[in-house]
């Protein structure tokens, strides 16, 4: 333990150590690296290691269990930019004027024995995350973290149970569980992610955008199936779904949000990555609030919002050069597009009076989307403005093209609203 702080330059702790030679088991207990200021760093409250001892005549390394209770880590992102975490790599070798000894011929060795182990399970995981190079500083807990691993080998086509689970907050879960092999690497499985605050993460990245997410719950679903023996990566998802729930978005320090999202859903979502296909069942908004203006200079206040924040390194004035366009495109397919009870406030700040026009019960209809685009689809549309006057349409859409043939309605629209667009052409 004294040598490991030297080497380290980082107080080490370790409580006791379990060494059964019959039965070729190993504890460690207690084991903590420190900071300098002695605030732990890494550790665990046990290490378990169950070897079995016929290993010694077999061709792989076979152990019973392997058990880690209460790991813990504390990665810091210091006010200089600095990770502590990076204090724990030694040092350069001193002795740089000794010459380099001649290297040694590699010598012919058998391959490394395979790994077998029964059971891999880590047990109440704790991981602290702080930022103070940020404005306002960020913290992130993930606690516990639940990891089991049934029967892993790293013999090709053996195939492992594994379940992981963490949870970030109360009732903010990620899980996944399924089967893996190692040779090839391919993978079944099933992971989700249960309503999980956007606010848990937004702090860490608040200052690469000129928004604040004020709210916002995300959840994920999907089965997948992955593997590396064919020439793109094999890559498939089915059953996949995702929710987001009371999100609201504002302008970077204000607390008013411009918009208001109670629930926003893709469901059915379907992919194949060597085929380039994405399928999704329905995409569905309902009860969206929106405000929006157009200002002076003729911009609309969401394109600022979403403009990145400048760079102030060399990369601001070197753009990277555009991806190479390999490959054949993607198809995309979208069954429906369905939103409903949304309102529109929009305020047009451009003219010498402003105009005000209130959308509700907004609703839209798609049906039969596909990207690139081919032929025509069914559209429909309708919202009511400014509490009285009604707009209806049912038709087709044909975009690649732009062709329109919709049946309009209005009715009961009020015209004195739009009397500040007449003041600048007539008397």
């Amino acid at each position: 333990v004294p040598a490991l702080s030297e080497r380290l330059r980082h107080p080490v702790v370790l409580e006791d150590i379990r060494l059964n030679p019959f039965t070729f088991s190993l504890g460690l207990t207690g084991f903590e690296i420190q900071e300098p200021d002695r605030t732990p760093m890494l550790g665990f409250q046990e290490l378990f290691i169950n070897f079995e001892a016929t290993s010694l005549v077999r061709s792989s390394y076979l152990f019973d269990e392997i058990r880690l209770t209460l790991p813990f880590g504390f990665v810091h992102l210091q006010a200089d930019g600095k990770l502590n975490l990076l204090g724990l790599v030694p040092p350069p070798a001193q002795d740089e004027e000794r010459p380099a000894p001649p290297k040694a011929e590699p010598s012919a060795k058998g391959a490394m024995p395979a790994v077998d182990i029964r059971l891999l399970s880590i047990q109440r995981g704790v991981i602290e995350y702080r930022d103070d190079s940020k404005k306002r500083p960020v913290e992130i807990d993930v606690v516990p973290i639940e990891v089991s691993v049934r029967n892993f080998s790293s013999k090709g086509g053996s195939e492992s149970a594994y379940a992981f689970t963490a949870e970030f907050g109360e009732k903010e879960v990620l899980s996944w569980e399924g089967t893996f092999q190692v040779d090839p690497l391919e993978s079944d499985g099933h992971v989700s992610l249960s309503h999980v605050g956007l606010n848990t993460f937004w702090p860490s990245l608040r200052d690469r955008f000129r928004f604040d997410i004020l709210s916002g719950k995300l959840s994920v679903d999907a089965r997948y199936h992955f593997d590396t023996r064919l020439s793109p990566v094999n890559l498939q998802m089915t059953e996949g779904k995702v929710q987001l729930a009371d999100f609201r978005l504002s302008e970077a320090g204000s607390r008013e949000p411009v918009l208001t999202v109670p629930s926003f859903g893709i469901d059915g979502i379907s992919l194949d990555l060597s085929k380039r296909e994405l399928g999704i069942g329905t995409v569905a908004l309902s009860g969206a609030d929106i405000r929006a203006w157009l200002d002076q200079d003729g911009v609309v206040n969401f394109k600022p919002l979403f403009a990145p924040v400048a760079a102030t390194s060399e990369a601001a004035t070197e753009p990277e050069p555009p991806p190479s366009d390999a490959g054949q495109p993607w198809k995309v397919a979208v069954q429906t597009v369905a939103v409903e009870k949304t309102q529109v406030e929009f305020e047009d700040r451009s003219l010498a009076t402003p105009v005000a026009l209130a959308f509700d019960d907004l609703h839209v209809t798609l049906k039969d989307v596909q990207v690139p685009f081919k032929g025509p689809f069914p559209a429909a549309a309708g919202f009511r403005l400014n509490q009285q006057g009604t707009f209806e349409s049912n038709g087709t859409l044909r975009l690649d093209s732009l062709q329109v043939a919709l049946a309009l309605k209005l009715d009961h629209i009020g015209l004195r609203p739009f009397q500040p667009y007449l003041d600048r052409m007539v008397q």
